[in-house]
């Protein structure tokens, strides 16, 4: 399931994209990556004294082993730390400009660049040179009969000098083959001419080790611990570019490819950050990064590292994933009810039409009414119009931007609006003063041609209470405040799209505030081992559902009652033992064998080992 693409870096995927792989790995075969070439590109010193100090000048030479290549040109980008060095260019032309590299023998050809980053001289020590960089790009002649004159032997590439202006305070400092993005090191091969090829990787920094008051020139790999211990050495190599393709599952980074070569991490600690919605894992020596489904784009992985003597190093890693086209998505819609003769205003498209590549505007949408509906879209909402009684429906079809088409329907169903809505006989509420009651008015309502949605409802108060009409999630509800204490009555309308209206009145009772008392029989038995305080009701009056909080501070019996006007028991919601803590029981307006009880006043009884407890409910359908 997982293929190499490289001895550095390898992929893993499902295995539906290996159709993708293989693409993948035909085009690196014909780019001649790098880390398959034989050839090397490495800096070294031309001869120098064993000590250095500030004010001696470094003759940095590049060098070019072709390792059975037949190389017929080089491009080589380095850089060197700024605070250390100061380049000392081979020429300055008049006009300003920096020739930094002396040519070697290796390239017998044309110059084709010579120059550092910035280009204009400016202040002495620091030559004003913009990001320190020096490039050298070289292409050799060609022979009598057109073809081109190719370096098989190692040798000097060019050469270029640099003056210690300070010691570094790190203890290590370098000079660097820079092989990242636009600035790589890269050669061509007679064998494949026309073809960059990257230098066998990696390309290790020249680096500096200091020893007292002098500059040791060292290689890293034969630098002491006890100086490694204090130096802030550039462990990891920078400028790394990872790629995959959406839905292409997780990808593993080996640890020690971002290592510089020479540097050993055993026991070190790594610590990685990455954008919102991606997750990494480190694991085994291997950088894991998963991309959730149809996530593709730019992202960047930062990581640290801090080895076994404190000494930290970070890089960051391009990563980039490319996107698959995924198919739009139509999804199920509820049967619609449409008045004949009528409209409403269906659901949104963004609320059934999907698209996880292509935004709105992108999308062709075609919608066909078929039956005894029509259609428009306006805004971005559907209506509906009903124009014969029956079963309609509307098709959809989505087409996407690369073409993906899903299609999708909705059921309409028509009515005739002929018959009056009809209000059920309405039970007697009664309210504590002060308090509030909220009725779903839907639920006091029976219109067999009317969707509820469509009812219209007005409603007077009278007497003792406030009333006031809200909506609630699209449903119609009557809120009832209790003013002073006696009887109100609300005088209730409910009219369907057709002009048929009915009436009705429901009457409220406002009581005084009551307390709940305790049996007088256990008052002397309250303790810390029974309720602390009487369970809470909320909502109370309730319509579908009621909750009955209480806590308990030890393990006891425990049975809950509910009883009716007559005292007769209706329903047991508890009769067993509890554990001591907070408890909730729901309320579902139930009896015993299931149905649903009348509108009216109940009482609950709850009752442990050594207390008792009591209190009202009013339930309201």
């Amino acid at each position: 399931m997982c293929r190499s693409l490289s001895k550095e870096w390898y992929v893993c995927c499902p295995v539906r994209y290996v159709a993708v792989l293989i693409f993948f790995a035909c085009a690196l075969i014909s780019v001649a990556v790098a880390v398959a070439q034989p050839a090397r590109l490495s800096l070294r010193l031309a001869s120098h004294d064993d000590l250095v100090t500030i004010g001696d000048t470094l003759n940095i030479e590049v060098f070019v082993d072709p390792r059975g290549a037949t190389v017929t040109s080089v491009s080589a980008y380095l850089s060197f730390d700024d605070e250390v060095f100061t380049l000392l260019p081979e020429l300055q032309l008049g006009d300003g400009i920096v020739l930094p590299f002396r040519s070697g023998l290796f390239m017998n050809g044309q110059v084709y660049t010579n120059s550092t980053a910035g280009d204009v001289v400016g202040d002495a020590r620091r030559n004003g040179l913009d990001g320190f960089q020096v490039d050298y790009v070289a292409v050799s002649n060609s022979d009598p009969l057109g073809g081109r004159f190719v370096s098989v032997h190692p040798g000097v590439l060019a050469s270029f000098r640099v003056m210690l202006t300070e010691y570094p305070a790190s203890r290590i400092a370098r000079i660097k083959l820079d092989n990242y993005g636009r600035r790589r090191s890269i050669y061509t091969d007679a064998a494949n001419p026309g073809v960059a090829v990257n230098f066998q990787s990696p390309l290790s920094p020249l680096l500096i080790a200091v020893e007292g008051d002098a500059v040791a020139l060292t290689p890293i790999s034969q630098i002491s611990d006890s100086v490694l211990a204090t130096s802030a050495v550039f462990l990891l190599n920078d400028g790394l570019t990872l790629t995959m393709v959406e839905d292409g599952g997780k990808l593993y980074l080996p640890l020690r490819n971002v290592i510089a070569e020479g540097v050993s991490l055993d026991g070190a600690e790594w610590s990685v950050r990455v954008g919102e919605g991606l997750k990494t894992d480190l694991m085994s020596g291997d950088l894991i990064v998963t991309f959730p489904p149809d996530w593709h784009g730019d992202a960047v992985l930062d990581l640290q590292v801090t080895d076994r003597y404190g000494r930290s190093d970070e890089t960051s890693i391009a990563l980039r994933v490319t996107p698959v086209n995924d198919a739009p998505l139509v999804k199920g819609v509820e049967r619609v009810r449409v008045p004949v003769g009528g409209s409403i205003r269906g659901p949104a498209l963004a609320d059934f039409v999907i698209d996880v590549d292509d935004a709105a505007e992108q999308l062709s949408l075609i919608v066909e009414a078929r039956g005894t509906v029509e259609v428009e879209l306006r805004k971005g909402y559907l209506w509906f119009f009903g124009v014969g009684v029956g079963l309609g429906e509307i098709g959809i079809t989505v087409v996407d931007a690369s073409g993906e088409r899903a299609d999708g329907t909705i059921e309409v169903e028509v009515v005739n609006l002929t018959g009056a809505p009809e209000i059920r006989p309405l039970p007697q509420i009664e309210l504590e003063r002060g308090t509030v009651a909220e009725i779903r008015l839907n639920d006091l309502v029976v219109d067999n041609d009317t969707p509820a949605d469509l009812l219209r409802w007005s409603a007077t108060a009278r007497g003792t209470i406030t009333a006031e009409l809200i909506k609630k999630e699209d449903v119609s509800v009557l809120r009832l405040v209790g003013v002073i204490a006696g009887t109100g009555q609300v005088a209730l309308q409910v009219t369907d799209t057709g002009g048929n209206s009915s009436t009705g009145s429901l009457e409220v009772v406002v009581t005084a505030p009551k307390t709940v008392s305790i049996d007088s029989t256990l008052v002397h038995e309250l303790s810390s081992n029974g309720l602390g305080e009487a369970p809470l009701v909320y909502p109370n009056p309730f319509n579908s559902q009621t909750a009955i909080r209480y806590e308990l501070e030890d393990d006891t019996q425990v049975r809950l009652v509910i009883y009716d006007l007559q005292g007769r028991p209706v329903r047991t919601l508890i009769d067993h033992r509890q554990a001591a803590g907070a408890k909730t029981i729901i309320w579902d307006g139930r009896g015993d064998k299931g149905g649903d009880l009348p509108s009216g006043t109940y009482f609950y009884r709850m009752g442990t080992e050594r207390n008792r407890w009591s209190g009202k409910m009013t339930l309201v359908r």
